[in-house]
C-alpha cells in the first residue's frame, strides 16, 4: 500500500473534524464548555452515546474473542447492553432526579462528594475516575498508530519494519493526541457532539463496506454455503435491527432526524443484505459452521460456570466491567448532564431520556456483535492470525496491505474508519478527563480557576503525565485487554459508593474514602504481583468490586450504629 494512500486515509478525518470545530460555536463560559449550555438535543445526544461506545478497544478485542471463540463472545455485547439499560431504570425511578435538577451541574465525584459531605472524597473519586480513563485513551492513540506504521512498513524486512515501527510510532501516537486535544479544547463539549455525527456515518459506514467485501472473498475462496450464509445472515440482521429500532424510537418520541448518522443504517442494509445474495449465488454445498463449538463444548472448556476457574472469572470480570461500569462512567454522566430537559415536563423528558438510553445501549451493543462476527470472518481469511490472535486485526490489515487492489481497498477503508472511531472515543475521553480535572481539582478549590483557559492548560498537563504512566503499565502486561480491564478496575472501585449514595441518599464519608481506597489498591495487585499470575483481565474488576463492597459494607453497618468514623469534613 502506497504511503501517500495511506496518509490519505490517516488525514481525512482529523482534517474533517477541525473543519467542523472551527466553523462550529466557540463555547461562551464554563456550562457551555463542559455541557454544551445543557443545551444538546435527544438525537445528538444519541449518536454521540453510540458513536463513543464504538472503540478501537471493543473492535480489536471482539475481533480476537470472535476469532477464538466464536458466536458466544455475543455474551459480553450483551452485558453492555444491560449497563445501559440500568442506568434507564435508575434514570425512571428517579434515582437520578437530584443531580439532573440541581442548578449548578457538576460530576459524578462531586455527587458523592455532596452525599458523603466530605470534599476530599470528591478529589479521590476524580482521581479513580482520571485512571480509569487515562488508559484506554492512550490505548486508542497508540494501537492505530503503531497499526499505520505498521502497515506502511509491511514489505521492509522484518528488522527493518521492527525498527521503523519502533521510532515513528510514537509520533503518531502523540500527533492523534494532539488532534483530538487541539478540537477538544477549542470548541468543547459542543464540538465533540458536533464531530460525533461524523465520525459514527464515517466509522461504521466504512466498517460495514469492508465486512461486505470480507465476506464475498470469503464465498470467492470456496468456503461452504453455511459459513458465508450464517455470517451474511447475521450481519444483515444486525443491520436490519438497527435501522427498525432507530426508526420506532424517532417516531415515537418526535427525534430530529439527521442524515449523516442514517447513512451507516443504510448503506448496513446495503452491503449485508448484498452479501447475503451473493452467498446464496456463489456457493452450493452445505457444511456444518456452528456444531464445531456448540455451547454445551464451548461452557465445559472454558468452565465459565465455575467461579473459581479462570473461564468462570473471565466471565464474571466481564460482566462487572461492562454491565456495571455505565453506572461510574464519567463520560455517561457528563452526556446526561448536557440533555436539554423540558423543566416544566420534567417527567416527560426524563422518560424520553430513558429510552434513548436504551435505544443507544442496543445500538452500541449490536456495533461490538458486528465486531464479533469480524473476528469470526477473520478466521477464514488469514492465515497469519493464530499466532498471535490478540493482533487479529493489525496482523489481517497487514497482510492485505501487499495484497491485491481490492485488498488494498479494504485496509484503506478500514484505516479511515478506525481513525474516525479512535477520534470519537479519544476526544470524549479527553473531554471527561478536563471536565474532571476543571470541576474536581481546582474549582472545589478555588472559584478563580473556573476559566476555560486554566482547564485547557491542566488537562494538557494531565495528558502528558497519562502518556508516561501508560508506558509504565503496558511494560509489565502481557495484551491490550489487561491494560484496559486494569484501568477499568480503578473506576469499579466506585460502584459501591455510587449504589449507596443513590440508593440512601447520604453515604459515610470517611468510609466511602476508605472503600475507595481498597477497591483502587485491588485494581493494582494483579499488576504488582506479575509472580502469582494474577492476570489483570480476569482478577482486577473482581478484586476491585469485592474489596470496595465489603469496606462499603461495613461503613454502611457501623454508620447506621454510629459506631464507625463519622462523616465529619
Amino acid at each position: 500500500m502506497s504511503i501517500t494512500l495511506l496518509f490519505i486515509a490517516v488525514l481525512i478525518g482529523p482534517i474533517l473534524y477541525l473543519v467542523v470545530t472551527l466553523a462550529g460555536e466557540k463555547p461562551k463560559d464554563y456550562d457551555d464548555y463542559h455541557y454544551g449550555g445543557r443545551s444538546i438535543p435527544l438525537h445528538k445526544f444519541a449518536d454521540a452515546t453510540v458513536t463513543y461506545a464504538i472503540q478501537v478497544a471493543a473492535i480489536t478485542l471482539f475481533a480476537t474473542w470472535g476469532y477464538n471463540t466464536g458466536l458466544w463472545t455475543i455474551w459480553v455485547p450483551i452485558f453492555w447492553a444491560m449497563g445501559y439499560f440500568l442506568i434507564a431504570y435508575l434514570l425512571e425511578k428517579g434515582s437520578l432526579d437530584s443531580f439532573l435538577q440541581q442548578e449548578s451541574l457538576g460530576t459524578i465525584h462531586q455527587f458523592v462528594s455532596d452525599k458523603g459531605k466530605l470534599r476530599f472524597l470528591g478529589a479521590l473519586a476524580a482521581l479513580a475516575s482520571l485512571l480509569g480513563i487515562a488508559g484506554p485513551a492512550m490505548f486508542e492513540a497508540q494501537y492505530v498508530g503503531e497499526l499505520v506504521v505498521r502497515i506502511g512498513s509491511a514489505s521492509l524486512p522484518s528488522e527493518t519494519a521492527i525498527s521503523i515501527v519502533d521510532k515513528y510510532s510514537p509520533l503518531f501516537f502523540v500527533s492523534f493526541l494532539i488532534l483530538a486535544s487541539i478540537y477538544m479544547l477549542y470548541g468543547g463539549f459542543r464540538a465533540i457532539v458536533n464531530t460525533d455525527v461524523y465520525q459514527l456515518g464515517i466509522g461504521y459506514s466504512g466498517f460495514s463496506i469492508v465486512l461486505s467485501i470480507l465476506l464475498y472473498s470469503v464465498a470467492e475462496s470456496g468456503y461452504k454455503f453455511s459459513s458465508v450464509l450464517i455470517l451474511s445472515t447475521l450481519f444483515s440482521a444486525s443491520a436490519a435491527l438497527l435501522f427498525y429500532w432507530k426508526k420506532v424510537f424517532t417516531k415515537s418520541f418526535q427525534v430530529e432526524k439527521e442524515w449523516v448518522s442514517e447513512l451507516p443504517l443504510y448503506i448496513g442494509l446495503i452491503s449485508y443484505g448484498s452479501s447475503l445474495i451473493i452467498s446464496v449465488v456463489m456457493t452450493d454445498s452445505v457444511d456444518s459452521f456452528l456444531s464445531a463449538n456448540t455451547w454445551t463444548e464451548f461452557s465445559r472448556q472454558n468452565q465459565i460456570f465455575n467461579p473459581l476457574s479462570l473461564g468462570g472469572m473471565s466471565i464474571l470480570s466481564l460482566l462487572i466491567a461492562n454491565s456495571l461500569y455505565q453506572v461510574v462512567d464519567i463520560g455517561q454522566w457528563q452526556r446526561l448532564a448536557s440533555v436539554q430537559m423540558d423543566k416544566a415536563n420534567y417527567g416527560d423528558s426524563r422518560k424520553k431520556l430513558a429510552s434513548t438510553i436504551r435505544m443507544t445501549g442496543t445500538y452500541s451493543a449490536f456495533t461490538w456483535v458486528v465486531a464479533v462476527f469480524f473476528g469470526m470472518t477473520l478466521k477464514y481469511l488469514s492465515s497469519n492470525i493464530a499466532s498471535n490472535p490478540y493482533d487479529a486485526t493489525a496482523l489481517f490489515l497487514i497482510q492485505y496491505a501487499e495484497g491485491s487492489a481490492i485488498q488494498q481497498f479494504v485496509v484503506f477503508l478500514m484505516l479511515v474508519s478506525l481513525v474516525a472511531i479512535m477520534f470519537s472515543t479519544l476526544d470524549s475521553l479527553v473531554s471527561s478527563i478536563t471536565f474532571t480535572i476543571h470541576n474536581d481539582w481546582l474549582v472545589s478549590l478555588n472559584d478563580k480557576f473556573k476559566t476555560i483557559a486554566v482547564g485547557r492548560l491542566f488537562t494538557a498537563g494531565f495528558l502528558l503525565m497519562a502518556f508516561y504512566l501508560y508506558g509504565l503499565l503496558s511494560a509489565r502486561v502481557n495484551n491490550f485487554a489487561d491494560i484496559l480491564y486494569s484501568c477499568w478496575a480503578f473506576q469499579i472501585a466506585l460502584l459501591p459508593i455510587v449504589f449507596v449514595a443513590l440508593k440512601k441518599g447520604t453515604i459515610p464519608g470517611w468510609w466511602a474514602v476508605i472503600s475507595l481506597l481498597g477497591g483502587m489498591i485491588g485494581a493494582i495487585i494483579p499488576v504488582s504481583f506479575p509472580e502469582y499470575e494474577m492476570s489483570p483481565y480476569e482478577f482486577a474488576p473482581i478484586l476491585s468490586l469485592a474489596i470496595a463492597s465489603i469496606l462499603m459494607g461495613i461503613g454502611v453497618y457501623f454508620s447506621r450504629t454510629d459506631g464507625g468514623i463519622n462523616n465529619a469534613s
